[in-house]
């Protein structure tokens, strides 16, 4: 059996009673202090699910932008989305369908319903430009891929995603390469979109979130790089939608006094990017998974005890936390010297 990597995370407690332990898997890392809380096994492989759609978008923005050079960045943000069927969303969607020429039915993404309706109108059909993904899969079209085979996991532009990723796991925190290669092939699968994924460890993915904090050289993508982490703090209701975590992180509804560039994935996953601070001048990364996989006001409350730790205070408290008695089990790297 496969030794799992989940540790317990909280446990909360009502009228003195326990009630739920929740597990899952935390890794915040400073290029300067180094890891600053690892809780649960932070080197196993988790598949990457919407994490990686900054890194699937960049391996095919030189050939979308050649395309169509009128791509705004509201656009760019869609296509980095997990959309919810907000109005602002699907309009992006509907422009750039127009833009390629494009119908709903040449998405190969599944057909869904929109995600971020409370009350579904009885007339509303499946479809998958309601499909989280649909920004990613429109994409794709506009860059020139076929619709009958951009799913094939042959493609070129997903051996580049996996060079790509391999690329940046090399690199240190100065951004030169280490001296010691990224040699094990990535495991493969297929996300729930159809596309195809891949699995990088807990410390891997919080070391790639901070990179969209900084400056990278990349060859091929120079001109690219800078565009992905500004065009998701610029557009954080276009990245995740009204009342999502990562969009309130990053307009700072849930902090004051630290930027973010944050992204929620399927299952229970967060990746965030903190800005360089006066705490951190160097900026953190930061990836929780939950066990259990996606239970909002579980992440939130995970998330809302890491800021507290790492002396980012949350500008407000969560509600629940006045109702039962929460129990954290991970903390700070005793070694960690936080400002």
């Amino acid at each position: 059996m496969t030794t799992l990597p989940w540790t317990p995370l909280f446990t909360t407690t009502r009228s003195g009673l326990p009630e739920v332990t929740v597990h899952g898997v935390i890794s915040v890392w400073d290029p300067a202090l180094g890891l600053l809380i690892n809780a649960g096994d932070i080197t196993a492989p988790l598949w990457m699910r919407s994490l990686l759609k900054p890194w699937q978008l960049l391996v095919i923005m030189p050939s979308l932008l050649e395309k169509h050079p009128d791509i705004t960045s509201e656009h760019l943000a869609i296509m980095m989305a997990s959309q919810q069927g907000d109005k602002q969303q699907l309009e992006l969607l509907a422009e750039l369908l127009e833009k390629g020429g494009l119908k709903n039915t040449d998405l190969k993404c599944p057909a869904a319903l929109p995600l971020g309706l409370k009350k579904i109108p009885a007339d509303t059909t499946p479809s998958p430009v309601f499909h989280p993904c649909s920004g990613k899969h429109t994409a794709y079209l506009l860059a020139g891929k076929n619709p009958d085979d951009y799913l094939d996991a042959t493609q070129p532009e997903y051996l580049a995603l996996k060079n790509l990723l391999g690329e940046l796991l090399e690199k240190n925190n100065t951004g030169h390469h280490n001296t010691q290669h990224y040699k094990e092939p990535l495991p493969e699968s297929t996300d729930g979109c159809g596309m195809p994924n891949y699995a990088v460890s807990a410390e891997e993915m919080s070391r790639l979130y901070w990179l969209l904090t900084k400056d990278v050289a990349l060859e091929g993508y120079n001109s690219f790089w800078n565009r992905l982490g500004e065009t998701m703090r610029n557009h954080p209701l276009i990245v995740g939608g009204e009342g999502r975590l990562d969009s309130r992180l990053m307009l700072g509804d849930v902090i004051d006094g630290a930027g973010f560039i944050a992204k929620e994935g399927a299952d229970g996953l967060l990746g965030i990017g903190v800005m360089p601070h006066q705490k951190y001048p160097a900026g953190l990364g930061i990836l929780i998974k939950l066990a259990h996989g996606y239970y909002p006001e579980h992440l939130e409350l995970v998330l809302d005890e890491v800021l507290t730790q790492l002396g980012l205070k949350p500008s407000r408290v969560l509600p629940f936390r006045q109702v039962v008695k929460t129990q954290f089990h991970f903390s700070v790297n005793k070694h960690a010297r936080i400002i």
